[in-house]
């Protein structure tokens, strides 16, 4: 149930940035019901082409949302701009569904690489990622305001964050998009 929440929660988030309300394209997946509280967004998104699920029919609503199911979700939103590179992510086949997304997110500074050369395919996108690449998403697409920035004094793990994390975080509370945890 915790994990369902956690979904619901950073798909929520997601949404809130990128779309409006209609109802007609989620009702597609069968494994969805009604009434989650992220329905209508659900449905704008797929309809819009920027979620998609596993299958024509299957959504899988509790599964955890990956890094790249996340950054999937933005480069369709940006009209699944072309790129050009092709990332060369060490855990990342080029004929991935989402290895033009990645590249594309890395290549506008919306993701970095990690110092093996990964991206982090196939992880979970925690709180700290999902701040940071909205936050840099929006700053691409000039959505931000840096004025937006807030104090996160009150959080203890604040010196563990690196200054990106914190101001991603900071940006995304000033938005609603996070509260405290």
């Amino acid at each position: 149930m915790k994990l369902s929440r956690k979904f619901i929660s950073l798909f929520a988030s997601v949404c809130i940035i990128l779309s409006s309300i209609s109802l007609a394209g989620a009702m597609q997946f069968t494994d969805v019901k009604e009434n989650i509280p992220a329905m209508e967004y659900l449905a704008d998104l797929t309809e819009k082409g920027i979620v998609k699920g596993y299958s024509d029919s299957l959504f899988a609503p509790d599964d955890i949302c990956t890094r790249e199911q996340l950054i999937s979700y933005l480069w369709r939103a940006a009209g699944s701009p072309d790129c050009k590179s092709d990332g060369s992510f060490t855990d990342i086949e080029g004929d991935e569904y989402f290895a033009e997304a990645v590249s594309w997110a890395y290549e506008n500074d919306i993701t970095k690489i990690y110092s093996d050369g990964s991206f982090g395919a196939r992880k979970a996108t925690d709180r700290e990622h999902m701040a940071y690449y909205l936050y840099n998403w929006a700053k691409m697409t000039e959505k931000s305001d840096p004025k937006d920035i807030i104090l996160l004094d009150k959080y203890s793990d604040r010196a563990s964050s690196s200054l990106d994390s914190r101001l991603s975080f900071a940006w995304a509370m000033a938005h609603g998009l996070l509260t405290e945890c």
